[in-house]
Formats: structure tokens, C-alpha cells, sequence
């Protein structure tokens, strides 16, 4: 009987050594690709979200010929409702959205000082409840909530008639403007905010609650974000601190004004457009493509906000 040697040959340590590589390398791009699929994914439902509450706006402004209020962006999701201040509730009384009363709904970002002397542009969070949709329509595709700035004398009843056709630029809107600072709209009448990839300055989906101090907790997602217009966009600093308002021609936050031992109603901080280098004079919201910060690692000059507005024009009731 013949026997035969059969010798089975194993890979050498160098072949080992480049096989691990080129499985590395697919991972790596796998995981690149895996990540903008996901980042894809969650701009499109988000989008979706921003249409779906830009319809529910619209109907509810024929039914009631009026826009709603912001909601209280400091009321937990799963907080019961107390004194009419609930998730989702718009705040009260419409006209101003403003109450110096704890136990009212209010607004969180106005345009003075927490005085009580409130002015026109008031923002929150989307008043999901108010309009009639599911809890999950105030929060984004990366799990934070979508904010609303309205000019609030468009939420006093007899829209059609106070604000006539065609509308024209007033103290009262807002100021929509590209990357570059030029105005693309001076008489928005709301806008829709989300804070994007990096979510700076913007509120968790559980919420938080106000406390006696110039801080929330949690506080605002902070990435570090440098880039001026997110900083316009959430109306706070680098570190995600909602500003108390900064004074003309500085960049230096000053403190929230503060009345007897806590926060007046729901106000946590002013619109910040003064102190920006776009040298706007009314509240302002930033709109256009993301862009991608190369000067460094961090990513910190990064743009990714979404934003979207409607006019006077684009709220017609049915017989106008």
C-alpha cells in the first residue's frame, strides 16, 4: 500500500496580516456608509415632521383664523398637566403667549427683557397637542424637540383682518436670511427650528424643568458649536447657555434677568440676532445647506440646522 503525504498549507502571518486589513477597511466604509444612511434617514423624517406641522399649522389657522402659541419647552413629556401647563400646550393668553405667573403656560424665548414687558416674536417648543397631533411630532429624527417662533400678535383671534394682504415688514415679523446674511424673507410670520446632526441648543425629547438658577436641567444639548448661525438659531452661546441677550456690538452673554426667587413664568432667555455679526436689528432665523467644518477635528464650525417659515401669503384663509 501506497501512502501519500498530504500537507495542507496555512496562511503566513504576512497574508493574515493583510487580510485583517482589507476586512478592517470594509468595515471602516460600511461604517462611514452605515452612519450617512442614518444621518439621511433621520433629515428626512424630520423633514417630514416640519411638513406634516406646517399643514396642521395652516388648518388650524382657518379654523380659528389665528396661529397658536408656542408650548413651554421646559414641561417634561411625561409631566401631568397642571394649571392648563401641560407637553404640548400652547401657552397662554394668546396674543402675547407671555404669563408672569408660574402657573400659567408661557413662552421661553422672548425679545426683552424678562420683565414682562414682552414684545412681538416669542419661540417654545411646537404646541403638538394644541394642533392635534401625537406627542412624537415635536421631536426630531435625532430625538430633540422642534421649536416654534411666532409673531405673537398673529395669535390673537381675527387673523385675516389684522393682518391684511399684502403684507409688508414691521417690528412685528421675523427675520428669515441665508448663511451669508442676506434676507430671503423680513415678515415671516413663524418658523420651525430643528437643531440637526449636532442638536446644539437644542431640548432632549424627555424634556426638563426650570430651575432657580440661569440653567435648565438637563440643560440644552451642547456640542460646542462655534458656528455663528446655529449660535443666531438657538439664541445661545458655545455652550449651549440660552442667552439672557447681548448688548450692541458684543458677543459676551449677560445674565437672564431675574424677578424675586425664580424665573418669570416659562421665560428662559432672550433672541440673541444683536450681538451676531450679521448686524440684524429684529429676531432672526438662519436657513440653508449643511456645511461641514474642515479647520478641525472637533467639527465645532459646523452648520446643520433645519429651518422652515411660512408668510402672511402662504396662511391664506379659505375666502381670501
Amino acid at each position: 500500500m501506497t501512502h501519500k503525504n498530504h500537507f495542507v498549507r496555512g496562511f503566513s502571518l504576512l497574508e493574515m496580516t493583510v487580510v485583517i486589513a482589507i476586512i478592517g477597511t470594509v468595515i471602516a466604509a460600511s461604517t462611514v456608509l452605515f452612519t450617512a444612511y442614518i444621518g439621511q434617514q433621520q433629515a428626512a423624517d424630520t423633514r417630514g415632521k416640519l411638513a406634516a406641522i406646517q399643514k396642521a399649522l395652516l388648518e388650524f389657522r382657518r379654523a380659528h383664523d389665528r396661529l397658536p402659541c408656542p408650548a413651554d419647552v421646559t414641561i417634561s413629556i411625561t409631566a401631568a398637566p397642571t394649571n392648563g401647563r401641560a407637553f404640548g400646550a400652547e401657552a397662554l393668553p394668546w396674543g402675547t403667549c407671555y404669563s408672569a405667573s408660574a402657573l400659567t403656560p408661557s413662552v421661553n424665548i422672548t425679545d426683552t427683557l424678562a420683565d414682562g414687558n414682552i414684545t412681538a416674536v416669542v419661540m417654545g417648543m411646537v404646541p403638538v397637542r394644541t394642533l392635534g397631533l401625537a406627542d412624537d411630532f415635536a421631536i426630531d429624527g435625532w430625538g430633540r424637540r422642534i421649536m416654534y417662533a411666532v409673531d405673537a400678535t398673529a395669535t390673537a383671534p381675527s387673523l385675516t383682518t389684522r393682518i391684511a394682504l399684502p403684507d409688508t415688514a414691521s417690528t412685528a415679523r421675523i427675520v428669515i436670511a441665508n448663511l451669508s446674511g442676506t434676507v430671503k424673507s423680513s415678515y415671516a410670520l413663524y418658523t420651525l427650528i430643528s437643531y440637526g446632526t449636532n442638536g446644539h441648543g437644542g431640548f432632549a425629547r424627555v424634556g426638563s424643568t426650570v430651575a432657580i438658577t440661569p440653567l435648565l436641567t438637563p440643560p440644552p444639548v451642547n456640542s460646542g458649536s462655534t458656528n455663528e448661525a446655529e449660535l443666531v438659531n438657538c439664541s445661545c452661546d458655545s455652550i449651549s447657555q440660552v442667552a439672557g441677550g447681548y448688548p450692541a456690538g458684543s458677543n459676551t452673554l449677560i445674565p437672564l434677568v431675574m424677578t424675586g426667587s425664580g424665573y418669570l413664568g416659562g421665560v428662559i432667555g432672550q433672541f440673541n440676532y444683536t450681538g451676531s455679526s450679521y448686524g440684524f436689528t429684529r429676531p432672526t432665523f438662519i436657513q440653508g445647506l449643511p456645511t461641514q467644518d474642515s479647520t478641525n477635528l472637533a467639527e465645532t464650525n459646523n452648520f446643520d440646522d433645519i429651518v422652515v417659515y411660512a408668510t402672511r401669503a402662504d396662511l391664506l384663509g379659505y375666502n381670501e
